[in-house]
């Protein structure tokens, strides 16, 4: 696990690819992203709010996809190259490779005790949901969180109105993931309910539950001393003759005897920790127009969402990271709950509301960092020139010595390393942008791209 390269409470404008691709592997502990859903529209915040002057596109079409991606994504991920040639549309498949290539940083960056929350609504869900299981892999999957945003509507055109988006929670590995337990707190209406009784020693509010039950009827026949009661049990009795007197004895008064004479136990409003949240959240609901917690900015979400999201998969001094960061709710939401954040978001307006909401939360101006540049990773160490032996070994061994074009197998020393995506371009000596091609088919590519190399050999 590596240390990370990026300060605390850091918030990045611009193109969130090569930020992250300057973040250390494996150092992030929690990953939220709202990306764009390919809604086809474009967003705008209203002017006059706070968040006015931020907005994005989110319609999609192949000159909005860099080659280099897909060169990346065909030679090295041939999984999730599938799934986004399954895409149906030019569009989703746009949209599928400018989210593919940021999943794998993703997937790189984050800590094997990690987990990410992808947020999405149906209109490309059923995609993601594939990509994500070509990034982090399906036995990785965790849930498919459906978050109820608000009320069907009455004018609705359609038979059945679209309310709901869908969290896709994933674990880096799903036999080290952190999770907390998350439990939906009731008001007032629904806990009296739940607890009906009200104590008449103490005023506690309180419900009752069997002491007798079928499943241990090993004890069936069995007497019980209960205070100066003495009682018999045809069925079977939930707890042993020692629980009862440790638990009478802290708690004189945890029996309640019914009418008929029955035994059984308190269980007390003051002491629930509240009900267990499954993947259905219907409890925490989307802000509304005049909500004081609005900016103004397009897709906003509601701070007691990310206060979930961050509670269950997150302690104290863990880092948060998002990638999408909008308007800062992530950020603010995890500066509340003492967790180190860092965000990128393309516009700049995302770095002004940060500092805005925060100083709003705490009344004085943190230690925020606004930068635009991009970070050097410390992780990689010397890297080896890209013609070196052992990156020739290790790419040997990955492509089962087969040529990266024609796919024709060769022995080493007739196969040449080569870089995926040119230096010319931005492209690096590190292994993962090398590859091994014949010589023919390096010839044919030349400092071109993958996509160059493909369409000739095809011609053929």
């Amino acid at each position: 696990m590596e240390t990370m390269n990026i300060k605390s409470k850091t918030i990045f404008t611009g193109d969130n690819l090569p930020i992250m691709r300057g973040i250390n592997s494996e150092s992030i502990d929690l990953i939220y992203l709202d990306p764009p859903f390919n809604s086809k529209t474009n967003y705008a915040a209203p002017i006059g709010s706070k968040a006015a002057g931020a907005e994005f596109k989110d319609t999609w079409t192949l000159n909005d996809v860099d080659a280099a991606w897909l060169d990346l994504i065909e030679t090295k991920h041939p999984a999730l190259n599938r799934v986004i040639h399954a895409a149906m549309t030019d569009s989703d498949k746009s949209y599928l490779i400018y989210m593919a290539v940021r999943l794998l940083e993703m997937e790189r960056i984050l800590k094997n005790t990690g987990s990410i929350y992808l947020h999405c609504d149906p209109t490309m869900s059923h995609y993601l949901k594939l990509a994500m299981d070509a990034v982090f892999g399906k036995e990785n999957f965790l849930a498919d969180i459906t978050w109820k945003r608000y009320a069907a509507h009455s004018l609705s055109k359609s038979a059945v109105d679209t309310i709901s988006d869908h969290l896709l929670y994933y674990a880096k590995d799903n036999t080290r993931v952190m999770a907390n337990r998350v439990t939906s707190q009731l008001d007032t209406e629904k806990l009296n309910k739940k607890f009906p009784h009200v104590e008449t020693e103490t005023g506690r509010r309180f419900q009752h539950v069997a002491l007798e039950q079928n499943s241990n009827r090993s004890s069936a026949g069995e007497v019980r001393k209960i205070g100066d009661k003495t009682v018999t049990s045809d069925i079977g009795w939930r707890w042993n003759q020692s629980t009862f007197d440790e638990r009478i004895a802290k708690n004189p008064y945890l029996i309640y005897w019914t009418r008929s004479g029955k035994p059984r136990y308190k269980i007390y409003a003051d002491e629930y920790s509240g009900e267990p949240v499954g993947n259905i959240w219907t409890d925490i609901p989307y802000l509304a127009s005049g909500d004081g917690e609005r900016t103004g900015y397009p897709t906003q979400k509601p701070v007691a969402l990310l206060n979930r999201i961050i509670e269950a998969s997150s302690n104290e001094s863990d880092v948060v990271f998002d990638p999408f960061c909008g308007c800062a709710t992530t950020l603010v939401a995890a500066d509340r709950l003492q967790r180190d954040w860092i965000g990128i978001d393309i516009s700049v307006k995302a770095a002004e509301l940060v500092v805005e909401r925060i100083k709003g939360d705490q009344g004085l101006l943190e230690d925020i960092i606004a930068r635009d540049d991009v970070p050097n990773r410390t992780d990689l160490g010397e890297i080896p020139r890209y013609n070196a032996p052992e990156n020739k070994t290790q790419l040997y061994g990955e492509q089962g010595g087969h040529c990266n074009g024609c796919g024709e197998h060769f022995q080493t020393q007739h196969l040449e390393i080569d870089h995926i995506i040119a230096r010319s371009v931005g492209g690096t000596d590190h292994i993962d942008n090398l590859q091994l091609l014949c010589s023919h088919c390096n010839r044919v590519k030349g400092e071109r791209g993958q996509e160059y190399l493909v369409a000739r050999l095809n011609e053929r």
